[in-house]
């Protein structure tokens, strides 16, 4: 079970499994199957069906959208963010081998300024929706590529701060 969370488990094509975070329980932890039958990536085909199904019910109902994707690029051993939203984040890796940590950054929350952390990989097929203001970073541990996609009210301003790394400590593989 090299390189494996704790949510990998062999699945069928069609089994999708959502779980709440073990430390921070409104990060959801959204687990694919690898590939469909004629070994296309599921990344692209599940997001485009199923991302929406994502987000809780009552805040589906108010109006929340993905709008955007970005694709970002990194060579091993890069770390970024603490990236700091009012909106949902939704991470996926689709090449490399990612570690990602998220942090509750929510004053009044009984988890506030805790940590979760997940590897990514295309491996391991998991997928993070972070919700709105809760701060990630990630440190890519091969040369990889994230896609993020962003989830927000339409009649919101989005708001994305970014924080310095040395505020918070991560515990970095």
């Amino acid at each position: 079970m090299k390189n494996r969370t704790i949510y990998y488990k062999e699945r069928p094509i069609d089994d999708y499994h959502f779980y709440n975070g073990t430390i921070l329980n409104r990060v959801k932890v959204v687990q694919y199957a690898v590939t469909f039958e004629g070994g296309y990536s599921t990344s692209a085909i599940y997001d485009i069906d199923n991302h929406d199904k994502i987000i809780p019910p009552n805040e589906r109902n108010d109006g929340i959208l993905f709008k955007k994707d970005l694709k970002i690029s990194l060579k091993n051993n890069t770390k970024d963010g603490i990236f700091f939203d009012n909106f949902y984040n939704f991470i996926t890796c689709i090449h490399g081998y990612v570690f990602l940590s998220v942090i509750d950054l929510i004053e009044s929350s009984n988890t506030y300024m805790k940590e979760e952390s997940f590897i990514l990989s295309t491996e391991n097929p998991i997928q993070v929706l972070i919700p709105p203001f809760h701060g990630f970073v990630y440190k890519a541990l091969e040369d990889s590529i994230l896609i993020d996609k962003l989830a927000y009210k339409s009649i919101d301003t989005i708001s994305q701060n970014k924080l310095q790394l040395d505020n918070i400590k991560i515990n970095w593989p």
